[in-house]
């Protein structure tokens, strides 16, 4: 057994259902269990930071975390990167998304969603269904702090508009999807490994050492700058042609890491 350095996981769809509001007791007893045994853990989410460090709550402080598809990284509580779109393209996207009828538009600021729902629906799901931070606002063009991540939730599923995202703006920005109904716009060039490589580099972590877990295509580049990537098993095709093992549940993976053969690269 090969002893990492760092475990990495994506969330939804990786370690815990998708839109879970909530961590099994079981799998923070398993990440108390490697921080303990002197192997860091760091959350790799689509998901805002308070809502990830929330999940982590009792461990958050010994913990390293990429958030927002890797707009932002935290180490304990300090904020140790944050990428920002341009100001007209965020304006641009932000409107591009408010012309079209069948997706609700998300701004991500630094602590909190800031959301003009049609539906009250999408405000429950939201804040109920997963637990996020959301502020409502009157008008998305002017929020108070620099664009992150710019996403467009699309209830009945994205579809074929994933095409007209990337003719659109993937010249300008990075288009990625997080599910099947998320679809999201950050600065070029920022992904989960941007975000992740600073961490690694503040921490004097070498990449080839980490273990890190995902499922879906924002999870590629992460997978593919790591020694160990393991894929879930039912996980986009992107996520599986980069992984070295595959795995049908991530949870019995850190079980294997803490207490069985773990796994060698």
């Amino acid at each position: 057994m090969r002893k990492p350095a760092l475990v990495v996981s994506d969330l939804d769809g990786t370690l815990i259902k998708p839109n879970t509001a909530a961590l099994e007791p079981r799998t923070l007893e398993l990440v108390e269990g490697l921080l303990d045994a002197g192997i860091p853990f760091m959350p790799a989410s689509g998901r805002q930071h308070p809502n990830v460090r929330w999940l982590f709550e009792p461990l958050a402080e010994r913990l390293s975390f990429v958030s927002e598809n890797g707009v932002l990284a935290h180490i304990g509580d300090e904020l140790v990167y944050r990428a920002t779109l341009e100001h007209d393209l965020g304006l641009e996207i932000v409107r591009t998304i408010l012309e079209r009828s069948n997706c609700e538009p998300m701004v991500s600021g630094e602590k909190t969603y800031y959301i003009t729902p049609e539906s009250p629906t999408f405000l429950r799901y939201l804040e109920e269904g997963c637990g996020f931070v959301v502020t409502r606002v009157d008008d998305l063009e002017d929020i108070g702090e620099p664009y992150g991540k710019l996403s467009a939730f699309y209830p009945e599923g994205i579809g074929v508009d994933r095409f007209f995202w990337a003719e659109r703006f993937g010249n300008r920005c990075a288009v990625t999807t997080s599910s099947d109904k998320w679809l999201d716009m950050m600065p070029s060039g920022v992904n989960k490994a941007t975000a992740r490589a600073v961490v690694l580099e503040r921490l004097g972590i070498d990449p080839a050492d980490v273990i890190a877990f995902g499922d879906a295509e924002n999870d590629v580049e992460m997978l593919k700058l790591v020694g160990c990537p393991i894929a879930k098993a039912n996980g986009a095709p992107g996520a599986l042609e980069c992984a070295l093992y595959t795995t049908d549940d991530v949870v019995s993976s850190l079980d294997r890491i803490l207490n069985g053969p773990g796994y060698d690269w």
